[in-house]
């Protein structure tokens, strides 16, 4: 099954950079929820938005999957999302906030 990880906030209130990058530990956030995920047993997907470029280049670094959504909104951004992976059955989406 798949996990579609919203990751499209900006995090301009926390004032530390986009919000998946954001570090736990020393670890970007975006990283430990995938690992959650990972050890789950789910394929992860993630979903950003023009405001999270960083991320962008992170997921390309570390070879995970990455849509890149409008960045209209959670439901808008997760609908075109689930149309360009063309899923069809159930998934879990996490949204990172």
């Amino acid at each position: 099954m798949r996990a579609l990880i919203m990751a499209g906030g900006a995090g301009t209130r926390l004032m530390l950079g986009e919000k998946p990058l954001v570090t736990i530990n020393g670890t970007p956030m975006i990283s430990l929820v995938l690992a959650a995920f990972e050890r789950a047993g789910y394929d992860s997907v993630i979903v950003t938005s023009p405001r999270t470029p960083f991320t962008i280049n992170w997921a390309r670094v570390n070879g995970i999957e990455c849509i890149r959504g409008a960045g209209q909104g959670y439901i808008q951004d997760l609908q075109e999302a689930v149309k360009t992976i063309e899923e069809t059955g159930p998934f879990f989406t996490w949204m990172i906030t």
